[in-house]
């Protein structure tokens, strides 16, 4: 894939020889991986507390705690993307 003027996206099948042009917007509406979420909150200062099944606990130093339930490769939820920004988002307001 390679980006054409921003708004574009040229994905490319050499072996095929085709070529589609995607609309950048269409990559930006695809919502982020569990994966990301529990990378976020680590480099916020979260720890990993474990869980059961496919549920991660995660608690931070000032006492913030918050639950991620999905494997790492799922799709996250648009309510699980928006607790996780309210959860850092109440971290660093306590740090100012």
């Amino acid at each position: 894939m390679t980006y054409v003027a921003n708004k574009t996206v040229l994905i490319t099948a050499a072996d095929a020889g085709i070529q589609i042009v995607v609309p950048k917007w269409y990559y930006d509406l695809m919502p982020p991986k569990i994966r990301k979420l529990i990378r976020d909150l680590t480099v916020a200062g979260f720890k990993n507390r474990g869980g059961k099944g496919s549920h991660s606990n995660f608690r931070h130093p000032k006492g913030v705690n918050i639950t991620i339930s999905g494997r790492s490769g799922e799709d996250a939820k648009h309510y699980q993307v928006r607790d996780v920004e309210r959860a850092i988002e109440r971290v660093t307001d306590e740090k100012e």
